[in-house]
């Protein structure tokens, strides 16, 4: 039976760091846990790790800037209580209507950028951004339109 280990959080967020620092923006959540994998694993050691562990620290401990791309699905968003994303709390989006009356119009995460409205929104790809980079592929983006 081969043995293998789960990286503790602080060492993790070393590789985290290390990666993006050099990558500055990674595309996917799969690539980013291959890149982060490889680091771990070239110390000779059989590291495991789920993109979902990898996501949560870099959102949650790192602060890292991420853009998520989504589909919409059928199943409605007023059950939802947690963030697909990072994992943290939703918060109701309500509106007023012009009689005054309050309206449920979606949630969105109290820590990350998702939000969804009266359908469920289902991330589908992550882009991960070093410190900065997140600002200059905006700037890019803006000022190509």
């Amino acid at each position: 039976m081969m043995s293998y280990k789960i990286p503790d959080n602080k060492l993790l967020s070393f590789i985290i760091k290390k990666v993006i620092k050099e990558k500055k923006v990674i595309k996917s959540q799969k690539n980013f846990l291959n890149y982060v994998l490889e680091e771990l694993r070239s110390s000779g050691i059989d590291y495991r790790l789920d993109g979902k562990r990898l996501r949560k620290i870099a959102i949650n401990d790192l602060k890292l800037k991420v853009d998520i791309e989504y589909r919409e699905s059928n199943e409605e968003s007023k059950d939802l209580k947690i963030c697909p994303v990072c994992g943290n709390k939703l918060m109701d989006i309500k509106n007023l209507t012009l009689d005054g009356k309050t309206v449920f119009t979606g949630k969105k995460c109290t820590k990350c950028s998702y939000w969804t409205g009266l359908k469920k929104r289902i991330p589908k790809k992550y882009t991960f951004y070093g410190d900065g980079e997140y600002d200059k592929q905006k700037k890019r983006k803006y000022d190509s339109s």
